[in-house]
């Protein structure tokens, strides 16, 4: 009734263009999308894609001339025009050129130029210890893996202490965890160095992971606030949830500095009495990293590394050499430390064919 008819039929899809295959010697010249943009460097570096950004920088994903990744940290000069940022970034820097530790990010280089100053570090791959739980059911582990990967944190966090170096920001996603388990703490912009008998005031962190004396606003020692941090990363790994909450940050602070720690019954009693041991709300009453490497939770692991040091001896190589190659960077030696401990923890009796497998 005065409507137009449709034909009752589908209707046909355009016809693809056929695709040409170009003669050898024809010069192909592949045309630049509008989204695409030309290759973006820093010094010798190719910046791939961005990983992360703050306020006064950018973590890119970026490859040298040979193709092998790194991590680099750009800050804008230009928002840094206050003198208390710049030393920050100083700091920074100074504290990363200090570290050389197989469970801490390794700084490679700086470059200065005029419109920004760039942190170039080894790359560690993109998946942190957060985005690791939060993909599993019930974002947490069981504790032997919680094990092997809370003893790499506390000993990259006691090497920083030997070197009087306090993080002030240890949490889950500032530990990066690669495709073999191997940790790596970063990002060291709230990092402080100086004797942990001097105390500070700066009110700083990630507020989930803040100490009791920081929320009450008094004075406090960067390692033992370090080590609570530590007690609530590895609550969470365990647990799958902060043990201390609220609605507001207020309710938080209160909390923290008020409520008395939970522990859940599925954890084995050795876990809760370390949990109980880092969480003590008296800073004093918590213990340094050596002391929770030592603690009988941690302590089958600790017996494999002397039972795989002494090995090692027994074929050739002296122990001040494995000793100091484990607080360098990555080298055969400490590779050959690791995957040895490795097979060790799971159970793996050692033998020479293993070492000369490594060789």
């Amino acid at each position: 009734a005065g409507g137009i008819r449709v034909p009752n039929q589908t209707p046909r899809p355009p016809e693809r263009p056929k695709l040409v295959k170009p003669s050898l010697n024809q010069t192909v010249v592949r045309k630049k999308s509008k989204q695409e943009r030309p290759a973006w460097f820093v010094g010798n570096y190719q910046l791939r894609k961005e990983l992360g950004h703050g306020s006064y920088g950018t973590v890119y994903l970026a490859t040298s001339k040979t193709n092998n990744k790194f991590a680099i940290k750009c800050y804008d000069k230009s928002k840094l025009c206050d003198l208390r940022r710049k030393s920050e970034v100083r700091r920074e820097i100074s504290i990363l050129q200090q570290l050389k530790h197989r469970n801490v990010i390794r700084l490679v280089e700086v470059l200065d130029q005029p419109k920004q100053l760039s942190l170039v570090m080894e790359y560690a791959g993109s998946q942190s210890l957060w985005g690791y739980l939060k993909d599993l059911s019930g974002n947490c582990i069981p504790e032997e893996e919680a094990k092997g990967l809370f003893r790499q944190i506390v000993q990259g966090v006691n090497f920083c202490h030997n070197q009087q170096i306090s993080h002030r920001d240890i949490k889950l996603e500032n530990v990066l965890l690669d495709g073999n388990h191997k940790v790596k703490l970063i990002d060291f912009g709230f990092a402080t160095c100086m004797p942990h008998t001097k105390k500070m005031k700066l009110f700083l962190g990630t507020p989930c992971y803040m100490a009791p004396e920081i929320v009450d606003d008094k004075e406090y020692s960067g390692d033992k606030a370090d080590v609570w941090a530590l007690g609530i990363l590895l609550y969470c790994l365990l647990v799958g949830f902060y043990p201390f909450t609220g609605n507001t940050q207020s309710d938080l602070f209160k909390n923290i500095s008020k409520s008395q720690l939970k522990v859940p019954n599925k954890l084995g009693s050795d876990v809760k009495d370390l949990l109980s041991w880092l969480l003590q709300k008296s800073p004093n009453n918590r213990p340094t990293c050596s002391e929770i490497l030592e603690h009988r939770w941690l302590g089958s692991g600790v017996d494999n590394e002397r039972e795989v040091i002494d090995f090692m001896v027994n074929h050739g190589y002296f122990e001040p050499q494995i000793l100091e190659s484990l607080e360098s960077a990555e080298n055969e030696i400490s590779q050959k430390y690791h995957e040895l401990l490795e097979k060790r923890n799971t159970g793996l009796e050692l033998n020479s064919k293993m070492l000369h497998s490594l060789a």
